[in-house]
């Protein structure tokens, strides 16, 4: 009995040595992969010969992350175990989490802090409130007009599809911190979230699968910027402007659970706008760097300072009306401000995302002179 018990175990070890040895076999035999299009990311390769100590001792870790990326039968195990842990709301991401009805939401920079009960950041938020006035200050002097407007947390606009585990904040969130700053000043600014979540009642403006707003709800976001700018006559109709898209749109919460391009929902397609005539992009940072669009036409200057929410489409909507549009990264408060002098931009618009609102102590704007007035602000 023994002897037939034993036998059989080996019988297994044999079935598991042979299971592990399979993704190796293939591994050996196939060639190595340059991206995973499920992680949107460049995946590890093999690591040349050392020729030197630190190479070789550099060695061992570009090894391990070159077998972790390249094992075989890696992308379907991967994607198993990404739609496994879809169906039980298991994030393998810290940076995303499940809400109601397969909404996701993005834990990154403030945004779960913002619409949790973490205390209000209002030394931080009275920062930014005395450099946009800062801001405002010096652009009215040159009669240019500064239009400030913050882009919602999805969080702030669709709070029924949180998670019933989130203790939501019930008073004064930094939004409302911020906008309160404001009303004392004589700057133009937009409530973006009133008007995102009334429209939510009626249309989806936000994306299930990313953080950001979707088409819809971006170009009711420029409608209300263009028309506080004075230019009442660049709006443009949603109903004409999208039409129903054939195609799919998976973001990049999706991306986060390692389910990018599977991971799908509808979209809508742009029929307005066009491509500009020349393009140039500033070497100012690594992601999201500054560009500058020429268009076909004559017209006004815009200067953008923002971030991922405005730099896909605004450039197509301001294609039908202005000269040359200038997109740069806030930065965090710490903004380039001589790309006002160098392209004399007639309007401004300020639309940060609403988790990245607020200045740390110190930022201020390069190659821009409006740290007197906000010490004026801050006596």
């Amino acid at each position: 009995m023994d002897s037939l018990l034993i036998a059989h175990r080996r019988f297994w070890v044999l079935i598991v040595a042979g299971l592990l040895f399979i993704p190796a076999f293939i591994q050996l035999l196939g060639s190595a992969e340059s991206q995973s299009g499920a992680e949107q990311r460049i995946l590890a390769q093999s690591p040349p010969w050392p020729d030197s100590g630190a190479a070789l001792f550099e060695l061992p870790e570009k090894m391990d992350a070159f077998v972790n990326d390249q094992y075989g039968l890696r992308t379907g195990i991967m994607r198993a175990n990404a739609w496994l842990r879809y169906a039980f709301h298991s994030s393998p991401n810290a940076s995303v989490y499940y809400g109601a009805e397969g909404w996701l939401f993005y834990n990154g920079d403030q945004s779960l802090g913002q619409v949790s009960r973490a205390p209000l950041r209002t030394e931080t938020i009275k920062r930014f409130a005395d450099l946009l006035s800062g801001l405002n200050h010096v652009l009215q002097r040159e009669n240019r007009r500064l239009v400030v407007a913050v882009a919602p947390n999805k969080e702030s606009v669709y709070p029924e599809k949180l998670p019933g585990w989130l203790r939501v904040k019930t008073g004064p969130t930094e939004y409302d911190a911020l906008f309160a700053e404001l009303a004392k000043t004589p700057i133009h600014t937009v409530d973006l979230r009133t008007l995102l979540r009334d429209a939510a009642q009626k249309i989806p403006v936000y994306y299930k699968t990313d953080s950001h707003w979707n088409m819809w709800g971006a170009l009711i976001a420029y409608n209300a910027l263009v028309t506080a700018a004075g230019q009442e006559t660049w709006r443009i109709d949603p109903k004409i402007a999208l039409e129903p898209n054939v195609r799919s749109y998976s973001g990049d919460l999706a991306r986060y659970l390692g389910l990018y391009p599977y991971l799908l929902e509808p979209d809508w397609q742009l029929a307005v706008g066009h491509e500009p005539k020349n393009e140039r992009v500033l070497s100012d940072r690594s992601v999201f760097p500054t560009r500058v669009f020429d268009y076909h036409h004559n017209g006004p200057v815009v200067l953008i300072i923002g971030d991922s929410f405005s730099n896909r489409l605004f450039k197509y909507f301001l294609s039908l009306h202005v000269s040359r549009l200038i997109w740069t990264h806030h930065n965090e408060c710490g903004f380039d401000g001589s790309l006002i002098n160098r392209y004399q931009p007639s309007i401004v618009f300020y639309l940060p995302a609403e988790r990245m609102i607020g200045c740390a102590e110190g930022v201020v704007p390069k190659g821009i002179n409006i740290a007197k007035r906000i010490q004026e602000n801050a006596l």
